[in-house]
């Protein structure tokens, strides 16, 4: 058998988007405090507040992700959260039903 390497088969199929070496949704927590200073009051002190602020959330975000998966967040914003600012259900109670009658 031939060895063809015309043909490699990916290993990872849903992965999710990158900004250079993060993930999207880690990104922009990094750079969401940082652009908010950048708005509200642009001096280089309150851009490293808003750098290592956003580290601190990037970092927790990476932790919270690692430990439950990535629909952990999700799952914690339907439970302790209300319910219709999140999501919109068709078939789901919202998570403040505890007992169902039938």
């Amino acid at each position: 058998m031939q060895n063809d390497e015309s043909h490699i088969i990916p290993k990872h199929l849903d992965d999710p988007p990158m900004y250079l070496l993060w993930d999207a949704d880690e990104a922009w927590t990094f750079l969401g405090p940082v652009f908010m200073v950048l708005a509200l009051a642009p001096s280089f002190i309150n851009i490293v507040l808003g750098g290592v602020m956003g580290f601190f959330a990037m970092h927790t975000l990476a932790r919270i992700k690692a430990a439950g998966g990535k629909q952990l967040i999700r799952h914690a914003l339907y439970w302790y959260t209300p319910t219709e600012a999140w999501f919109k259900f068709a078939r789901t109670p919202t998570s403040d039903v505890r007992e169902f009658i039938g």
